[in-house]
């Protein structure tokens, strides 16, 4: 909880994954994938409940299997229905179904939503927590994880032509340690999302119009989309240096 608000974080790990098939139960450094994320949730100061979403048999009977999970009151699986798990649909669907159900389980009803992906397995001791309380405090209704990049020269492509992008700098482009804060650019890295219950049903999105960013490392930012992506991860995970 924080404060009198209770906290429902949410690990989304549907099946059938286009770019690495089976990804979210894949072994990774000794352990299923989406499992990073549960430990993670778990051990956070202010989750009263965490939940994984998945219409996967493989996570489920991952979860199912494992004596530690089956045994606490704070951790529940929750079934996602087919029609909420395709490649087109969105994590917001499945926390707001997730929301649902465990107000009819269990009877509780979540002020605050995070929403941990399987995916960004590298987080720092803390990082759940940190955007818990920075929304919270700081009077926001939304936190979120950002990597930083610097604006040299960032561009986008309209129908063939490629323009620039915000305050990217093609000419005279400074160093960067003569950067100030405000010339980064701040990127949504999809590791960690925070709202409120309210803000996420309302908007059916899961960064409201007042938000944070709050700041990782480039390891912290990265995401596991294909075999070489888990292979660069897998490494970096076992430096432990994050």
């Amino acid at each position: 909880m924080i404060g009198s608000k209770k906290v429902l974080s949410v690990i989304t790990a549907r099946a059938n994954s286009k770019g690495l098939p089976g990804k979210n139960y894949k072994q990774l450094a000794g352990k299923p994938l989406f499992m990073w994320s549960v430990d993670h949730s778990i051990n956070s100061v202010h989750t009263d409940l965490t939940v994984v979403s998945s219409n996967c048999p493989h996570v489920q009977r991952i979860v199912e299997e494992d004596e530690s999970l089956q045994n606490r009151s704070d951790f529940l699986f929750i079934k996602r229905p087919d029609e909420l798990a395709g490649p087109d649909s969105k994590n917001e669907d499945a926390l707001i179904h997730a929301m649902e159900a465990v107000k009819e389980k269990l009877d509780f009803k979540a002020d605050w939503i995070a929403n941990l992906q399987p995916t960004s397995p590298i987080r720092r001791d803390g990082l759940l927590d940190e955007c818990l309380v920075t929304a919270c405090y700081k009077g926001v209704c939304s936190s979120f994880t950002v990597s930083v990049h610097t604006p040299f020269f960032t561009a986008f492509n309209v129908r063939g032509y490629w323009e620039k992008l915000g305050n990217s700098q093609l000419f005279k482009r400074p160093m960067r340690q003569q950067l100030r804060k405000q010339d980064f650019f701040y990127h949504d890295c999809g590791s960690v999302y925070v709202i409120s219950a309210s803000e996420l049903c309302f908007h059916h999105n899961r960064i409201a119009t007042a938000f944070v960013c709050i700041p990782v490392s480039d390891t912290e930012a990265l995401q596991i989309d294909t075999e070489e992506d888990f292979k660069i991860i897998e490494a970096a995970m076992s430096t432990r240096n994050f």
